[in-house]
């Protein structure tokens, strides 16, 4: 099978073990700070509170600081290939497709995984028996398509050699969409939109989501009722997950194709 896929797992572990030494102090300073984010954030909510915004809204914090952090860590990427760093990666340690397999891990899997249980552990120890009765799993998995969709769509931006606008679009996306999506709900939900207005607000609530499945299914979920039902309702979150995971995996897809035919 390693044949079949052209790729060596050792060489991949051994190259992201590399590059995730380079990057612990950032890593470092980021799970320091979204920790005690997420623990004032439930501290302060209290268990009072409706479990979809207790449990909740400390991550959507968290992940605008790991967003942030992963727009970072990729552009080093666009700043190797400008440098001609990558030339010796590729010449003596790994092939183009275990270098952007490597970058993915360090950049995107492990920054992941490491907010995933810090939150469950945060959760486990303030509030023990939610993790039984509340739906974790589908928080889990929201939360990683969220992640993982906004990695590939930096990585992208990296991979062509564009560090600065790695850092500039991937901190705006990360700023800009939890306040974009409450906004476009409140336009779909309780304005009275007809005609062709009402299709392009319904696109635009669509297309934003997609880039934040976990943002969107926390401000769906907590949203008032209307009064009267809308003539078309907001996507559900279930379908902005699904087209989000596929649109992860087409990014990802053409970045691999891409970068193995990128004159370097």
């Amino acid at each position: 099978m390693k044949r079949s896929l052209g790729v060596d797992f050792r060489r991949v572990y051994e190259h992201a073990t590399f590059m995730a030494n380079r990057r612990f102090s950032s890593y470092s300073i980021a799970i320091i700070v979204a920790s005690i984010l997420s623990a004032v954030a439930l501290l302060l909510l209290g268990a009072g509170q409706p479990q979809s915004m207790w449990l909740s809204a400390p991550l959507i914090f968290s992940t605008i600081i790991y967003k942030i952090l992963i727009s970072f860590q990729a552009s080093r990427v666009g700043r190797e290939l400008n440098t001609g760093e990558v030339q010796i990666y590729l010449a003596h340690t790994v092939t183009r497709t275990e270098y952007l397999l490597s970058t993915l891990l360090v950049v995107g899997v492990v920054p992941t995984l490491i907010l995933l249980l810090t939150y469950v552990v945060m959760v486990a120890i303030v509030a023990p028996n939610t993790l039984i009765s509340y739906d974790i799993a589908s928080q889990l998995l929201y939360i990683s398509a969220d992640l993982m969709l906004h990695t590939a769509l930096v990585m992208t931006l990296a991979s062509r050699g564009r560090e600065t606008a790695t850092n500039i679009v991937g901190t705006m996306l990360a700023l800009l969409i939890w306040i974009a999506i409450p906004m476009l709900l409140t336009f779909s939900a309780y304005y009275n939109l007809v005609g062709i207005r009402l299709y392009i607000v319904y696109v635009l609530t669509l297309l934003v989501s997609i880039a934040a499945p976990f943002t969107y299914q926390y401000y769906y979920s907590t949203m008032p009722p209307p009064t009267s039902p809308p003539p078309l309702r907001p996507p559900s979150p279930q379908l902005v997950l699904l087209i989000s995971i596929a649109t992860l995996i087409a990014v990802l897809i053409q970045m691999f194709v891409r970068f193995k035919s990128k004159d370097l």
